[in-house]
């Protein structure tokens, strides 16, 4: 099974709340960290653009935690990506996954949150190749529905289908897989996922 890991994301939270945040992770039991770095947010509702040096140099200072296929996509698509990394020369190399996901009490707020803070991101090329402001990005996303943000971001409020969703891609044979919840507020997210999730699936 994989380590798991939390993905600090600059573009959406404080540079200082998310330090904090990553203690936390560590003692709920998150193996790792990643870090995002932005030049500026993907949103307006995003607000936020730290250092990301600076945080990575923190948070390896206060934790234990070690430290791409980066993307969420269909299991069929990732088990052709996998494979042929594999056959072209990465059978004993890492692979690590990025996966964006929506938690939150009600499935109402979940997909709530995941639109508010991920729409831009439902945004396929090649319109989001072409874009370059914050302005811009909020533009085009003016007509993403709610609903439309699940095929970039996984949304439940239900924690044993993020359990099953997260065993299906460990089958791939992910060594990491780094967990991003695109809300703002990590707090109850790393606690329930400690409890409740990374039992299922990590080491």
């Amino acid at each position: 099974m994989p380590v798991i890991g939390l993905h600090c994301s600059h573009e959406q939270v404080p540079p200082s709340r998310l330090l904090a945040d990553v203690r936390e992770a560590e003692a709920a039991g998150f193996r790792a960290a990643m870090s995002s770095d932005h030049f500026s947010p993907g949103s307006e509702r995003q607000g936020e653009s730290g250092f990301a040096w600076s945080f990575l140099g923190a948070a390896l200072h206060a934790t234990e935690l070690d430290g791409l296929v980066t993307v969420n996509q269909p299991r069929e698509r990732l088990e052709r990506v996998v494979g042929a990394f594999r056959v072209g020369g990465g059978e004993d190399k890492p692979v690590h996954l990025q996966v964006h996901l929506s938690w939150a009490e009600s499935e109402a707020e979940a997909l709530q949150i995941a639109h508010e803070q991920w729409r831009t991101n439902a945004l396929g090329p090649p319109l989001a190749w072409d874009l370059e402001t914050v302005e811009q990005f909020d533009q085009a996303a003016a007509y993403v529905r709610p609903e439309d943000v699940r095929a970039a971001v996984l949304v439940s409020a239900d924690l044993s289908r993020h359990a099953a969703w997260l065993q299906g891609l460990a089958e791939l044979g992910f060594e990491q897989i780094h967990l991003h919840h695109v809300g703002q507020d990590l707090g109850s997210f790393i606690q329930k996922f400690g409890e409740r999730v990374l039992p299922e699936v990590a080491w």
